[in-house]
């Protein structure tokens, strides 16, 4: 693994701003790569939420 990747995968249990994401007040586009194993396509959808388009991207990001 590259250095850092334990720190940034810790964040995962740390952050949540799924409660912020109500007060975004704009159209949102989601880019979820198709190749992501950490953030999945599902993951994407969940965090656009239904006021918001998702755009499924070949590869990695």
């Amino acid at each position: 693994m590259p250095p850092g990747t334990d720190a940034q995968l810790a964040l995962f249990d740390e952050i949540d701003i799924r409660a912020d994401l109500a007060r975004i007040d704009v159209p949102v586009l989601v880019v979820s790569p198709s190749g992501d194993l950490l953030i999945t396509p599902i993951h994407s959808r969940e965090l656009a939420g239904p006021r918001s388009s998702n755009a499924p991207a070949a590869g990695w990001h």
